[in-house]
């Protein structure tokens, strides 16, 4: 209990920071409505100007079951463009309700995107993760979803 609070505390402040590190995920957008976009700082990988994260969408309601989306994703630094690399959609207890596999089409990403805004984080580097405070990708999926507000 005293883990889930002090997570909640860390997720609070990077909401109302909107950019503070709450590792081992940092938060780069915040979407309207009730869900929270987040990468894995320790996933990030970069080859050159091509780099490649996972990417986590969480929702408070679930949509079709799925509380979270994971997806990896691969950012071309230098062309501005993205494509997912492959999907996961997950329910709120972890169980994986649907994957996708294929690489989808390279799409272009112009400031004002959210995704342009995750490209920049991504393809500047890897930032130092917080140590200590390392969670698994289900427990930080339900203590964004309980600060969106999921019933």
């Amino acid at each position: 209990m005293m883990h889930r609070k002090a997570a909640a505390l860390a997720l609070g402040l990077a909401l109302a920071a909107g950019g503070v590190q709450a590792a081992p995920f940092e938060a780069i957008s915040f979407k309207k409505g009730a869900s929270a976009l987040v990468y894995d700082v320790g996933s990030v990988r970069r080859d050159g100007a091509m780099a490649q994260a996972w990417v986590y969408q969480i929702v408070a309601h679930p949509m079709d079951g799925a509380s979270m989306v994971a997806t990896y994703r691969e950012f071309s630094c230098a062309m501005r463009r993205t494509r997912d690399m492959a999907r996961r959609f997950v329910s709120p207890d972890g169980e994986t309700l649907r994957a996708v596999e294929a690489p989808g089409e390279w799409q272009d990403v112009a400031p004002g995107d959210e995704r342009y805004d995750l490209m920049q984080k991504v393809c500047v580097g890897q930032p130092q993760r917080i140590a200590g405070q390392q969670m698994s990708v289900f427990d930080f999926q339900t203590v964004v979803r309980e600060a969106l507000g999921a019933r």
